[in-house]
């Protein structure tokens, strides 16, 4: 759905009553008070309702117009009403309270008031006028409509009953009925801007757009720097392809309005379609120098280091929209996570912490925190954070899944388990929770057990390359089902071409085959990838070892114990192989 720049039914009345402040301030200049109201009202032509009578009701009128014009509500509403009680008739005192009425929110009181003046003076333009908007305030819009419908009756030449008719016709989508009133209104006032604006936003919803951009070519023809404009001739030309044409509006739109969001916004999204993102972060920050102090702009030169990965320039962006929004929850989680790329844990831990004060059920903040303390192997923390998620939050499966693994690497197999089984009973469908208890099972020794729940996963996600890769080492490294191990790590390959474990496990299901050059081959290639991890290491030995090569086995294995911290038993386990080897050698 594409959005142009039109008056939002929230907004609705608001722009109303704009205009009805126009009306009403020129309706209360200082005027020669009549004190004998005119016998009779010439047909169809607006007159001056008769003002107070006496010398005190026209002081009170006097001390509350005063009052009005200083903003002063609840002063005028007072001297408004001392004068009406003076002169009870007076519908210019009338319209004048019920106007105060408004601006206290006194809706009831004012409405009342104002079917009643409209009853003792039913043509009187100004009550007219002021009961429409109130009609519109409460959603009573056919009233509304017909007390508009009566002003342009009566007043044929008031064109703000014209232009407040249309708007709700527009907003209502009566769009025959708004393009009617607003046709009328354009006859009346050839040039005017406002009548083509909405015209033109008519006729994009009725996706004639042919005839928006006329109309909004007519608007812009008028007034250049209508910006508003020149961002929906550039959706126009969007959703006619004419991307080169609809990005010079957007430019056009953002030098008249730096702060049009809207038109930045769509520009930036050009650029991305086009990846162009060097493009996009010149021209904002082009943009953004000439004014620093825009927040949007910082927001969006951020988000866009952020995706393009440079995270310090993000950092600083975002740094600065916080420091002149800090309730921008936002920006600030993905402040948070910009400090978690670069490991700056603590502070990002800091500022997830600000985020969840400001809004305890944010989960994703929560998560990060999780993440950084399983980046910390501080696995403690991980799983009182996970813990806490599930106390506001257990409708995600990936929840039970961070937490299971995290009372894994704690070493709590048990624990580990009993979250996972939770996990699965509660999505039995979940892959990923199937995948962690086959892990968890592994490291208990239930073989078996390990192997249903890879089943399972595959059953599930036949593209689930680590369950297929992990299903089929398990083979490999019990020497069973040497064939169908080769097959499923062939296909895990297949869907994870450059992954180092997986291409570890090709190596040694070859080794196991006693296909040996083979699989010194892929070692190699997968340590390549991962120079640190021990295990890769420990396999490549081993071959050595089975090719008689004892020197490049003992290469092999000094070098997994230079990484043996990252796998639990192996420095024991490559010690001894060290020691039989130069026990043989001796």
């Amino acid at each position: 759905m594409i959005r142009i720049y039109s008056i939002k039914p929230k907004y609705f009345l608001l722009y109303v009553l704009l205009l009805q402040a126009l009306l009403i301030i020129s309706a209360c200049q200082p005027e020669i008070v009549k004190k004998q109201e005119q016998s009779e009202r010439p047909a169809k032509q607006e007159q001056p309702a008769r003002g107070p009578v006496s010398d005190a009701a026209y002081l009170s009128y006097m001390l509350g117009y005063s009052a009005e014009i200083q903003f002063k509500w609840d002063e005028a509403l007072k001297h408004y009403s001392d004068a009406l009680r003076e002169d009870p008739d007076s519908v210019i005192l009338k319209n004048h309270i019920i106007e105060v009425m408004f601006r206290l929110d006194k809706t009831d009181e004012a409405l009342s008031l104002a079917e009643e003046t409209y009853k003792g003076d039913p043509d009187n333009l100004r009550t007219m006028m002021i009961l429409g908007a109130l009609y519109l305030n409460k959603g009573r819009i056919d009233e509304s409509i017909e007390i508009y419908k009566r002003i342009i009756e009566l007043y044929p030449d008031k064109t703000d009953a014209y232009m407040q008719l249309g708007m709700i016709y527009e907003g209502q989508k009566k769009y025959s009925d708004a393009k009617r009133i607003f046709g009328k209104l354009e006859e009346k006032e050839p040039d005017n801007v406002i009548v083509f604006y909405h015209l033109g936003t008519i006729y994009f919803q009725e996706q004639d757009y042919d005839r928006s951009e006329e109309y909004f070519k007519k608007a812009v023809g008028i007034r250049p720097d209508f910006d508003a404009v020149l961002y929906n001739l550039g959706v126009i030309s969007e959703t006619k392809g004419n991307i080169e044409t609809a990005k010079s509006y957007y430019l056009k739109a953002i030098e008249v309005n730096p702060l049009n969001t809207s038109s930045l916004d769509r520009l930036t999204g050009i650029y991305l379609k086009q990846n162009k993102i060097a493009e996009a972060v010149e021209q904002i920050d082009a943009i953004s120098k000439k004014y620093p102090g825009n927040v949007h702009l910082h927001k969006k030169l951020g988000l866009l280091y952020l995706e393009v990965e440079k995270y310090p320039l993000a950092i600083k962006e975002f740094r600065a929209v916080l420091d002149k929004v800090p309730e921008d929850n936002e920006i600030r989680y993905y402040y948070a996570i910009s400090l978690e790329q670069i490991k700056e844990f603590e502070t990002a831990l800091q500022e997830f912490d600000e985020i969840i004060r400001r809004n305890p059920e944010n989960i994703n903040a929560h998560l990060h925190k999780g993440y950084i303390y399983s980046d910390l192997e501080n696995h403690d923390m991980a799983i009182k954070t996970y813990e806490e998620i599930l106390k506001v939050k257990d409708d995600f499966p990936e929840i039970f899944s961070y937490l299971a693994m995290s009372y894994y690497y704690a070493g709590n197999y048990t624990e580990a388990e009993k979250i996972a089984l939770k996990g699965i009973e509660k999505f039995p469908d979940s892959a990923d929770l199937h995948f962690n208890v086959a892990v968890i099972y592994e490291k208990s020794d239930r073989f078996d057990d390990m192997v249903r729940h890879l089943k399972k996963v595959i059953k599930l996600n036949p593209n689930h390359a680590d369950a297929i890769n992990y299903l089929g080492y398990s083979y490999a490294e019990k020497g069973i089902k040497l064939d169908e191990a080769l097959s499923l790590i062939n296909e895990a390959i297949k869907l994870k071409p450059d992954s180092p474990y997986i291409i570890d496990s090709l190596g040694w299901v070859y080794f196991k085959l006693g296909r040996l050059n083979e699989a010194v081959e892929q070692l190699n290639r997968s340590i390549s990838i991962v120079g640190d991890d021990p295990v890769m290491h420990e396999h490549l030995g081993d071959v050595y070892e089975a090719m008689s090569n004892k020197a490049l086995a003992r290469e092999s294995w000094e070098n997994a114990l230079k990484h043996h911290e990252k796998e639990e038993g192996l420095k024991e386990r490559v010690q001894k192989k060290i020691n039989d080897l130069d026990n043989k050698t001796n």
